[in-house]
């Protein structure tokens, strides 16, 4: 699944893709080596074709279990 990535102020950050699901509190490395930790879901649709973001905030901690 591909994810739009964007910022508290709804600016784009990048793009993450995953096979999960992303779930608020999960945290991720963007293409960027930026960590960030998800804490919005946006879904345009209810099938795996529709347009996913999230709203992600950036971390400085390294990744953690809950990544995917």
């Amino acid at each position: 699944m591909q994810y739009l990535l964007m910022d508290i102020h709804r600016r784009f950050v990048g793009t993450f893709h995953s096979a999960n699901e992303l779930a608020i509190g999960d945290t991720l490395q963007a293409e960027s080596a930026q960590n960030y930790a998800v804490i919005g879901l946006d879904w345009e649709g209810k099938n795996r074709d529709s347009r996913h973001s999230v709203t992600v905030i950036p971390t400085s901690r390294s990744t953690t279990a809950n990544n995917l």
